[in-house]
């Protein structure tokens, strides 16, 4: 006798049931989803420059919009260096 008194025959039986569901359950969304396997490496360069490209341009404009106009120019710097003696 198994677990709670469940006989192995009865056990085998819903093990393979449950993993037989639900392999046939995936096989039919694939067959009706179809999904692309064939992935072009290109494609997916293309795709990840592009992402890349709009989070610099995305950090780039945060940072300008955060310090714009709080940065010194450099003759301001070259003052404030010559009065620190």
């Amino acid at each position: 006798a198994m677990v709670l008194g469940v006989p192995l025959r009865q056990y085998a039986l819903s093990v393979v049931c449950s993993f037989g569901s639900m392999a046939l359950g995936s096989h039919c969304m694939h067959l009706y989803m179809q999904p692309e396997f064939n992935v072009s490496s290109n494609e997916f360069e293309a795709e990840m420059a592009a992402r890349r490209r709009a989070i610099e341009d995305v950090q780039r404009m945060a940072l300008d919009d955060r310090f714009a106009g709080q940065q010194p120019s450099a003759a301001t710097w070259r003052q404030q260096g010559s009065k620190v003696e």
